[in-house]
């Protein structure tokens, strides 16, 4: 049987079969943005005076506004307010104060298995974690925009078997170092990767969702988990058994400096983040909360806990993880993207944060001098109690797998 990816993309462009290397032409069902400068309004600038305005099926494009919440100058209030004058006016979906789009796509059924998803933004992978093909495009997003179609060059796939289950205290983003330690770009650069297997089937939704959103720092072109539930005993994937996994953190300031959490330990840390694309899942409340509920952290302490949707945000209320997060001294805020590029928090000279974000490099919580550790919600919340890296792992009897 051909791999999962190549069938649905075989099936978007009306193909009996599709091979890498092939360049083809797929209609796509859904086209997903944000307002950002320089990219959203530069798609309309060509739209409009370019283009005559035409924008096909207005209806399955989705614009979430995101980034740049709550508006904080008067330029960013002037853009938001174009932008969302020009989305109304084309009969695009506007959708605000929802959460981040990444995950609403998922959430709301935007997305659905099998379908191919443009966005400007790389971490439209996420959608992979329930079987679409999302592809980040940048400027070249000009192009499904105005004609509802993608232009794709199939990349090569990477096949990645995972068995087992993650261990207490181990979740998505442990995976998805490991395999930038091991394999990165030498065997995922310019590949799409297919996860599958009986490890894939039982991986939890928010553990999918980081593993596919960080697709990028594998330098793949995008990740994808397999929902068929293929056996993929064919030996032409790679196996990796989740139950080996342990703890582990990207080092500043690059995403492919990975560490085992034992080379770490010990650090003192300033600030903690959870949250963002990558990591603001109901599960990362829960692992949060299971950490810190009936304790405080140590003074002098921040740490931002960020959910990535307004369902989110209000399972975790009624699952009592927020209470028990800000009983600990945690900042709760609502849905943004703005902690995750150092809208919302500063990060000083000097100082330590250990973050979920997707990215580490020099200044994305603020001073170019303060240095960005990346981990799962459960290293993070740890950490944080402890007052320096710390292993989560101590906080789970047992540590039986989930």
């Amino acid at each position: 049987m051909e791999p999962y990816t190549y069938r649905i993309l075989a099936r978007a462009a009306g193909l009996p079969k599709v091979e890498a290397g092939e360049e083809h032409l797929f209609p796509v069902e859904r086209r997903l943005l944000y307002p950002w400068p320089a990219l959203s309004d530069w798609f309309a600038q060509v739209l409009e005076q370019e283009l005559g305005g035409r924008l096909p099926r207005p209806q399955e494009v989705y614009m979430t506004f995101d980034h740049m919440v709550p508006v904080k100058n008067a330029a960013q209030e002037k853009f938001i307010r174009e932008s969302r004058a020009w989305a109304s006016s084309k009969g695009i979906h506007v959708v605000e104060g929802e959460g981040i789009g990444h995950l609403l796509a998922i959430q709301e059924g935007w997305v659905k298995p099998g379908m191919v998803v443009p966005h400007f933004d790389t971490h439209v992978s996420s959608v992979g974690a329930i079987g679409a093909l999302g592809v980040g495009l940048l400027k070249e997003m000009i192009y499904p925009l105005a004609t509802g179609r993608l232009w794709l060059k199939i990349p090569p796939l990477l096949r990645i078997r995972l068995t087992g289950r993650l261990p207490q205290g181990v979740m998505g983003r442990d995976l998805l170092h490991t395999l930038i330690g091991k394999l990165g770009l030498e065997r995922c650069g310019g590949k799409i990767v297919e996860f599958g297997g009986e490890g894939a089937a039982a991986m939890a939704l928010d553990d999918r969702i980081t593993v596919c959103n960080l697709a990028n720092c594998l330098g793949a072109v995008s990740a994808l988990f397999d929902p068929e539930g293929a056996s993929w005993e064919d030996g032409k994937s790679l196996s990796f058994s989740l139950e080996e996994l342990e703890p582990c953190l990207a080092a500043p300031p690059s995403t492919a400096d990975i560490r085992p959490l034992s080379q770490a330990a010990g650090l003192p840390v300033d600030l903690g983040l959870i949250g963002t694309c990558a990591g603001g899942g109901l599960g990362d409340m829960a692992a949060a909360a299971h950490i810190l509920a009936g304790k405080k952290l140590p003074a002098g302490k921040a740490l931002y806990v960020v959910p990535s949707t307004k369902r989110i945000y209000q399972e975790a209320i009624r699952l009592g993880y927020l209470q028990a997060l800000a009983e600990a001294g945690c900042f709760i805020s609502s849905p943004t993207c703005d902690f995750c590029y150092g809208a919302a928090a500063y990060l000083g000279e000097g100082r330590r944060a250990v973050s979920t974000q997707t990215l580490n490099v020099s200044g994305r919580l603020g001073s170019l001098a303060g240095e960005i550790w990346l981990g799962s919600a459960a290293v993070v919340a740890a950490s944080l109690l402890r007052g320096a890296i710390a292993d989560p792992r101590e906080f789970w009897e047992g540590g039986e797998g989930r």
